[in-house]
């Protein structure tokens, strides 16, 4: 690229060369769910184990992870969770968040909890990387839909969404062929495992079979990582209306 006046140049770096492609064809590859929901929740996992090995005394990290009183109703759910699966790393991490995010709360009571969501540090840190992900999708299509094709994952319905509303018309018109075919597959094998649940039947159940019902949940509705990406997004959305309004009636 021709930089101009000052007769510099500079390399310019393709999506499809980025390691967020490389997540994107690795979670494709290794997974039967929606491939983007998948690295949300290895965003989130990875996040964590930052927090608690690295920034639990961070004055900054502690003072962003305040302005949501200690992340949003899920994310402090989900942070729960990932200290029990985790033995390697015992409470007081965890403990020394909390105690700092209940002194803030006895000092302030009556905080409006929906405002306090709004500014949950974790999710946005997800919808960043989440638009990063559906960014690349877009633009290595041809790259991904091929990797897509041959794969057992399958994109839920958010983030099929976000990536054909990018697309030209016949791009989209083959992503959709693809996804169709996929989602008449998982019809198939959900039809086969009430099938084989008949008495009558001696046919063994395959591991696929038996967890269709499952994966037509993740294609419907996605992951609740996924999902609260968007809830973030329009819970700050209302934050700010809320605050515009109130500053009008100030005047």
């Amino acid at each position: 690229m021709s930089g101009g006046a000052s007769g510099s140049s500079e390399k310019t770096v393709k999506p499809c060369d980025e390691l967020s492609f490389l997540d994107l064809r690795r979670a494709m590859e290794s997974t039967s769910r929606c491939p983007i929901c998948v690295l949300i929740e290895e965003i989130e996992e990875r996040y964590f184990r930052n927090l608690l090995y690295e920034n639990v005394n961070d004055p900054s990290v502690r003072e962003n992870i305040r302005k949501s009183l200690g992340f949003c109703p899920y994310h402090a759910y989900r942070f729960s969770e990932f200290i029990k699966r985790s033995p390697e790393i015992n409470g007081l991490g965890a403990s020394i968040i909390y105690l700092d995010m209940l002194n803030s709360h006895i000092n302030d009571l009556f905080k409006d909890p929906g405002e306090l969501w709004s500014r949950c540090i974790l999710c946005g840190h997800v919808r960043d990387f989440e638009e990063i992900y559906v960014y690349v999708f877009v633009k290595c299509i041809d790259q991904v839909m091929k990797i897509y094709e041959n794969s057992h994952s399958i994109l839920c319905h958010k983030h099929l969404l976000m990536i054909t509303s990018s697309l030209d018309e016949t791009r989209r018109n083959e992503l959709t062929k693809i996804h169709r075919d996929k989602l008449r597959k998982l019809v198939e094998l959900t039809e086969s495992f009430i099938r084989k649940y008949d008495y009558k039947s001696r046919e063994p159940i395959t591991d696929e079979e038996s967890n269709a019902w499952r994966n037509i949940i993740y294609v419907l509705k996605g992951s609740l990582s996924s999902q609260m990406s968007s809830i973030h997004r329009y819970m700050r959305t209302t934050d700010l209306d809320k605050r515009r309004r109130k500053s009008l009636f100030k005047r």
